[in-house]
């Protein structure tokens, strides 16, 4: 991948968020209809919607589903491959939303865009997707699609086979990039290599009829390749129809025209603005990044002679790395600025060595300079993991070694310099983690009282914060809700004249921004007509456990009141029916619940897992808002 950008617009690029209108990503969407016509995610889009306008289908009692009838005259008037309908429609007299699965991503993609609401047992267009329903506005449904798709549904919903895999999703910017940069026809196998994976997923999932390489190509294939092919931006060198999985992996792919047209790219300039970007390292004035090395070299335990060679090399590099005069290429790697050197197993030093080896060499370097760095010095530590780092981003920017390493090198370097120096981290602007909020969530205005304690990722939308307390409270998502903090309202906001049409987009609101405003308290209300109000605290806001999965429920009391019974004033009729069996009951409370009630009961087992399985679902579209 030939690759011109400074470390400073590498790291733009790596943090983009393809939902950032204003991100690194541009997309052009003020062509004429016919430029999009290629796109035929959108074009089934705009049939999807004009559909939706003429005739709101109903939703299925069971799943929740596009009715039968609606499916089968949409996927009728669909773009749709003849090989792909010929199998859909085998043997099926009706299809279900399910049978069309290309219809289905569709309508949880515009969904989760705000263009097709479900309420009341139908699905209605917004008054946004009625704006975009109409050919002349095809441009913007293509943006709003493609960031939707990309940005906001979990790839891991296209394929059951696949485990999940958000890094490979928050990569998409990335990958974009390194498809406009090939020198040439990609494969998925190539491709791979290039873009951002997290490691505990699919490590987990290897074995040795299906390898790790195969596995990851094949998800980036199901879940970036083959939707980008839909988009009209790249395309396969041969039918796809016919191949296997280790061929499908092999096919050489090339970006169409409409790529270049359509996407674009803006990484800012070469260098950060401190003013927006954050300080970085402060290191004394009296040592420098020279000093940090000739320290580690002094200080070094006494290695053999082969260790001594590379160290020696491995100082030099990172010398002329600092004079920018280094390589640019990994057969300058080998030539300009090392002696080329071959082992008794062919390869060369870059092979051997070269900048994936100086990335893992970070962690004795840093160790090392700390070691030799004399009392009161210890700033020369976050000088070395400066060096470290900047060094490893120069790589990326310049094409040496994969983003994913660069990213991987990166956090290793703040892990060590927060064990080694914690105090110095904790006063330089270094590489920022995502922290654990804790939350303390009690229903208003119940006796007995009602509260459950969670931990959360503080980049949590308000959204998914929405899912995980309702999940954990006990509440079965089929009501409207919203969050009160300070003057601001913040829920989903409503087309049709319920409670919050005036709502802040609880999608586009991270927790992270409300508290760096300093919030400590806020309100959560569920059911606008029953009027649960919730109180939230904001109790700690921390580094993540190790080995820990969050979302999580970790305490919690007494049991939710049931859904639709009337609010405090109803609960509260409801304990004293179910209190007492002999007691009157003109509400008729015991026959509409059916069964005993323990107001005291709560199983944080229960709680804590579906505080993971709700936001899962709530990410993948699956949940009514």
């Amino acid at each position: 991948m030939a690759s011109h950008i400074s470390p400073a617009q590498f790291v733009r690029l790596v943090e983009s968020e393809i939902t950032n209108e204003n991100g690194v990503l541009r997309l052009r969407t003020d062509l004429g209809q016919d430029a999009y016509s290629p796109c035929m995610m959108v074009v089934n889009a705009q049939t999807f919607l004009s559909a939706i306008a003429d005739a709101p289908p109903r939703a299925t009692a069971t799943l929740g589903n596009l009715e039968r009838a609606f499916v089968g005259r949409v996927f009728e008037a669909m773009d749709v491959r003849s090989s792909e309908r010929a199998q859909i429609v085998a043997g099926r007299k009706v299809l279900d939303e399910q049978d069309v699965p290309r219809l289905h991503h569709l309508r949880v993609t515009l969904e989760l865009a705000g263009l097709v609401r479900k309420r009341k047992g139908r699905f209605h267009l917004t008054k946004a997707g009625a704006a975009l329903a109409i050919p002349e506005r095809i441009g913007d449904l293509f943006g709003v699609v493609f960031r939707a798709f990309f940005g906001k549904l979990n790839l891991g919903y296209l394929s059951a086979l696949l485990p999940e895999d958000a890094v490979m999703q928050q990569g998409i910017a990335t990958t974009l990039w390194a498809m406009r940069q090939w020198e040439g026809p990609f494969t998925a196998t190539e491709l791979a290599e290039r873009v951002p994976t997290d490691d505990d997923v699919w490590v987990g999932d290897r074995d040795d009829f299906f390898p790790y390489e195969l596995m990851r190509a094949w998800a980036l294939y199901a879940y970036v390749m083959a939707p980008l092919r839909d988009f009209g931006l790249i395309a396969p060198a041969e039918d796809l129809a016919p191949l296997s999985v280790a061929a499908l992996i092999s096919v050489p792919w090339s970006v169409t025209p409409l790529f270049d047209e359509l996407i674009g790219f803006d990484l800012g300039p070469e260098e950060p603005d401190s003013d927006t970007d954050g300080p970085g390292f402060v290191p004394s004035e009296s040592v420098s990044a020279r000093d940090a090395i000739e320290r580690f070299w002094e200080h070094r335990p006494a290695p053999d002679a082969e260790a001594a060679d590379i160290e020696r090399m491995l100082v030099d590099g990172w010398i002329a790395f600092l004079d920018r005069s280094g390589p640019e290429t990994l057969d300058e790697w080998d030539g300009a600025v090392f002696d080329k050197a071959t082992r008794d197993d062919g390869l060369s030093f870059s092979q051997y060595f070269g900048p994936d080896g100086a990335m893992r060499a970070a962690d004795p370097f840093i160790e090392a300079v700390r070691s030799g760095a004399r009392p009161g010095e210890e700033v020369v530590v976050v000088l070395a993991a400066s060096l470290i780092s900047e060094f490893a981003l120069w790589c990326g920017a310049t094409g040496l070694v994969s983003h994913v390493d660069v990213v991987e090198c990166l956090q290793r370097t703040d892990a060590l310099v927060t064990e080694l120096a914690p105090e110095l981290k904790a006063n330089v602007g270094y590489i920022g983690d995502e922290m654990i909020v804790r939350l303390k969530i009690t229903l208003r205005d119940v006796r007995p009282a009602v509260w459950r304690r969670v931990e959360v990722w503080d980049d949590v939308t308000m959204g998914e914060l929405h899912s995980v307390i309702n999940a954990v409270m006990g509440w079965e998502e089929c009501h409207l809700h919203r969050f009160t903090v300070g003057e601001r309202s913040i829920g989903y906001p409503d087309d049709f004249g319920f409670p919050g049409e005036e709502d802040e987009d609880e999608e586009s609101v991270m927790l992270y921004e409300i508290l760096d405003q300093g919030v400590k308290r806020f309100k959560y209300e569920y059911d606008f007509g029953d009027g649960w109000r919730h109180d939230v605290i904001v109790e700690n806001i921390g580094e993540p456990a190790d080995e820990t999965d969050y979302p999580r429920c970790i305490a919690g009391a007494n049991a939710c009141p049931p859904e639709d019974v009337g609010g405090t004033s109803g609960y509260a009729g409801f304990l004293a029916a179910m209190k007492n069996p002999r007691a009157k009951d003109p509400e008729g409370f015991r026959h509409w619940y059916g069964g005993p009630f323990d107001p005291t009961a709560f199983d944080l087992g229960r709680a804590d897992l579906n505080a993971r399985r709700r936001l899962e679902e709530w990410r993948a579209g699956g949940y009514d808002r």
